[in-house]
């Protein structure tokens, strides 16, 4: 586990040159730029705000690669680390929603243009009155400019997916379609405090007690299954980021090097 945690905390590094290499601004001839183009300014617009989020999210799910890299050498530490992963994945799944390599200018722009009226209708919903009017103002202009970039109705597979959907996507693209279900579900049972995730870290009690009693008094920690629950966590952020340097036209041959490598162990580690 150690060595694949010194890979989770040295992405961030790696990733964070490469972003400055290229003033986080996608690459003149890449995809991105090719059908910005195409858009016209209006448009491209969505594609440039959506590029902007999905790398801010990037960003951030490397944060908690960071936190769980510190988080799984500490033996102390049971639950904190699925948490982190939890969130890690969802931030990752959304960036590689928008990052879709597959589809065309104009669905990229109805996802820039989805991703920014999701912010704002979760900003309207706070009560917070002064946020709440002000979200309502800018949805009425992001309509206004939508329109001016006749934008068209955008399709059900472009809305603004729940993370859940989002990261279904992710996985059932590598996987059978069920196993997002399973994966998100134990990310979230850790999270929520369910009582089965609670006891698969029961350890058991010794001095006085039954032989083979358990008890949450004492909790163990489970290498294979943090192994599991981590290259699970870490695998969305893993397919944002290679969507990221194949759409944007960076080059990041030593961050998919990394990334390889940090998969291999995990997986090394959770079938030993």
């Amino acid at each position: 586990m150690a060595q694949a945690a010194g890979y989770m905390a040295r992405i961030p590094l790696i990733a964070g040159q490469i972003r400055a290499t290229h003033n986080f601004t996608f690459a003149p001839k890449s995809q991105l730029a090719r059908e910005s183009a195409e858009l016209g300014d209006n448009a491209a617009a969505f594609v440039t705000d959506g590029f902007t989020a999905a790398v801010a999210r990037i960003v951030a799910a490397e944060d908690h690669l960071s936190a769980i890299a510190h988080l799984v050498q500490d033996e102390y530490r049971v639950f904190p680390q699925y948490t982190v992963a939890r969130g890690c994945s969802e931030i990752a799944a959304l960036a590689w929603w928008f990052l879709d390599p597959d589809i065309s200018g104009m669905r990229r722009a109805h996802r820039g243009f989805e991703d920014r009226k999701a912010s704002l209708l979760a900003q309207r919903g706070l009560r917070i009155p002064d946020a709440a009017q002000h979200a309502q103002r800018r949805l009425y202009e992001l309509d206004k400019s939508g329109n001016q970039a006749k934008l068209g109705k955008v399709g059900s597979a472009d809305r603004w997916p729940s993370p859940t959907d989002a990261l279904r996507d992710v996985w059932g693209s590598a996987s059978d379609p069920l196993f997002g279900d399973v994966v998100y579900g134990l990310l979230s049972a850790f999270g929520h405090g369910t009582l089965y995730a609670l006891t698969s870290m029961a350890g058991a009690e010794v001095e006085g007690t039954r032989e083979g009693r358990v008890s949450l008094r004492v909790l163990e920690t489970n290498p294979k299954q943090q192994a599991l629950m981590m290259l699970l966590a870490s695998m969305p952020y893993a397919s944002a980021t290679t969507r990221l340097l194949e759409t944007a036209g960076w080059a990041g041959e030593d961050l998919s090097a990394h990334l390889a490598y940090m998969n291999r162990d995990l997986l090394n580690l959770q079938n030993a």
